[in-house]
């Protein structure tokens, strides 16, 4: 198990430098504020991503996600899904927008947030 949770920190962080070395992935997400919480539902890990001006700064494994506010007024979003599924999504090999649709993949929070992930990934990934 600690192994798997290694691999997804480090899809986690490669994701991170592919998108902030994204020059393109920046200019959409300039001025971009938020922190993403991912709860793994079926491993019970935590990892906390927070983005600042547009730029992913920390990627932390059992990050501090708590009962924060994720409604549509919040800075903050939430997203939960099994720890392959996150797998799958942060290394472009997974829709993030089809996990959603298919319940795969839930996510809490205001939606601009998930709009610029999406983004991000259609950049990288090419959906």
């Amino acid at each position: 198990m600690l192994n798997e949770n290694m691999n997804l920190l480090n899809n986690l962080l490669a994701f991170a430098a592919s998108a902030n070395a994204n020059e393109q992935a920046r200019r959409i997400t300039q001025a971009w504020n938020t922190t993403l919480c991912l709860q793994c539902t079926d491993t019970e890990q935590q990892y906390q991503i927070t983005v600042s001006d547009g730029l992913i700064e920390d990627v932390a494994h059992q990050g501090t996600c708590t009962d924060e506010d994720y409604s549509d007024d919040s800075s903050a979003m939430l997203l939960r899904s099994e720890e392959a599924c996150f797998s799958e999504i942060f290394t472009g090999k997974r829709n993030p927008s089809l996990a959603s649709l298919e319940g795969d993949l839930e996510v809490y929070g205001n939606e601009k947030h998930g709009v610029k992930l999406d983004a991000i990934t259609l950049i990288l990934w090419g959906f």
